[in-house]
């Protein structure tokens, strides 16, 4: 099992125990795959584009997309990230992972921000061998709820970690996943 970063301040600090809280519903086999998983996108969700350089960010997420491409045969040193996802995450997933890379790539060159769910949720299943049927509606199934638990946090960035748990309590009971602009519960 890879160890979990130490806690940091600030907003850093208020994700990962957003991500444990959410991952401490996750069969335990499963936990350290889902963590790098959850890692990955946050990772992917940093890349911006930026007026000066707006077509950067389109290489770097393409960078990802094909790194994951080939790491079943050729494991990457140096980034520490790809060095979890080698060691936690089954090859198997790669695809995924790299379609999450796409969906990132519609985001930033596009501002379509309705395939990075499903594709999240289809990497959560790829990892942990379940089948997803969520495409944006309905209950996320209970085999990615704690994936869908951290998406809900991150919803509710800007509130009290009280009223973040509280929301991702209510998902992994209920499966439900309000959009950032729909349902406030």
């Amino acid at each position: 099992m890879v160890n979990p970063a130490p806690a940091a301040d600030g907003e850093e600090g208020e994700w990962l125990r957003d991500m444990r809280f959410a991952l401490a519903f996750a069969p335990a086999a499963h936990r350290p795959a889902l963590e790098a998983l959850l890692r990955y996108d946050r990772r992917l969700l940093e890349i911006a584009p930026k007026p000066e350089e707006p077509h950067v960010p389109m290489i770097r997420l393409a960078w990802w997309r094909d790194t994951l491409s080939r790491l079943a045969e050729q494991p990457v040193s140096g980034e520490p990230l790809l060095e979890r996802i080698d060691l936690c995450v089954p090859d198997s997933a790669y695809p995924a992972l790299g379609t999450l890379a796409e969906a990132h790539m519609d985001r930033v060159e596009e501002g379509d921000e309705e395939t990075r769910l499903p594709a999240l949720f289809t990497a959560a299943a790829a990892i942990t061998g379940s089948e997803t049927s969520y495409e944006g509606q309905g209950r996320v199934p209970k085999p990615i709820r704690p994936i869908g638990a951290a998406v809900r946090a991150g919803q509710l960035a800007r509130k009290s970690p009280t009223r973040r748990q509280l929301a991702m309590m209510r998902h992994i009971l209920t499966g439900h996943l309000p959009t950032e602009k729909g349902d406030a519960h």
